[in-house]
């Protein structure tokens, strides 16, 4: 961190790549960061193009991020941040591969609920479905896109020895299939890999 021309990978946790691998996405939990690198397919060599703080420029969700993931299609990035149980939603430019805070949602706030603690996330591929994880409140949070604002919106969470719910304590991460039909969850204390079919409109999962 620092030299090179790299920046914002002080506690750096994850890393994900635009479909083409053309940009890599950086998520920094010590700087509450997310930097973009222009990546040459050629020669692999990264290239520093922007870095993003929680709180600077309104930008949120960024708060000792813990996870971030990137749509198939490339242009919604969704981040953990896990130090104030907000989801932050970043629209990409899948030309420039440059990132645009959208808007947040943070726990306890305006009825939404499900991201106590959470530090995982995952996305469907069109973007419009988002999943949380929250091992230490054994919580799946499902979240989908309002057809007519484009926000992510509640729709509902899965609760381990609620409703029917089993298997998910302390479930660790969350991630949706490349056609979107399933969610994967993985669960340390239970030792489950649970697979659930996915709703295309409306993202709930069964």
């Amino acid at each position: 961190d620092g030299d090179g021309g790299f920046d914002g990978l002080s506690g750096v946790n994850d890393v994900v790549f635009s479909h083409d691998g053309r940009f890599a996405y950086v998520s920094g939990g010590s700087e509450s960061s997310l930097t973009v690198y222009s990546r040459d397919t050629a020669t692999g060599e990264l290239t520093l193009l922007q870095k993003l703080e929680d709180g600077v420029d309104g930008a949120d969700g960024l708060l000792f991020v813990a996870d971030i993931a990137l749509s198939a299609d490339g242009t919604r990035l969704v981040t953990a941040g896990a130090g104030d149980d907000t989801l932050g939603v970043f629209d990409v430019n899948p030309t420039t591969g440059l990132v645009t805070f959208s808007h947040a949602l943070t726990n306890g706030q305006n009825g939404i609920t499900g991201l106590n603690q959470f530090s995982a996330i995952g996305i469907s591929p069109d973007g419009k479905s988002v999943y949380t994880a929250s091992q230490f409140q054994d919580i799946i949070g499902v979240f989908h896109e309002n057809g007519v604002t484009g926000e992510l919106e509640r729709v509902t969470e899965l609760i381990n020895g609620q409703n029917g719910v089993e298997g998910l304590d302390r479930v660790n991460s969350v991630e949706v299939s490349r056609d979107g039909r399933q969610v994967f969850a993985t669960a340390g204390t239970d030792e489950t890999f649970l697979v659930y079919d996915r709703e295309l409109t409306t993202g709930e999962m069964t």
